[in-house]
């Protein structure tokens, strides 16, 4: 039994980890279809608390380094502008999460 928790949780992990990857290889790319929810899952995996800062405005706080990334949500619809995804690459690259 305790066998199957530790082989689920690194799964899990492991699960995390690749996703995080697969999103950060993606953005690297500047991709003109980043979208919101994507955003949402690559910046909580790299240590980013979402802040609404009232309206479309959002701020991403990184926990450990306090960078700040500022964006507005995308709407209608829900991909990413450019300028938004080489916002998204900057911050990362600030905090360290991205070389």
């Amino acid at each position: 039994m305790q066998l199957n928790l530790v082989a689920n949780v690194l799964k899990c992990a492991d699960t995390q980890v690749s996703r995080k990857q697969k999103l950060l290889e993606k953005l690297k790319g500047k991709p003109k279809n980043f979208t919101w929810d994507e955003v949402l899952k690559l910046m909580g995996a790299c240590g980013f608390r979402l802040l609404n800062k009232g309206g479309a405005a959002r701020m991403f706080v990184h926990e450990s380094t306090r960078v700040k990334v500022r964006l507005h949500e995308p709407h209608p619809q829900n991909t990413l502008l450019p300028y938004m995804v080489d916002q998204v690459i900057e911050g990362l690259r600030a905090a360290g999460e991205l070389k």
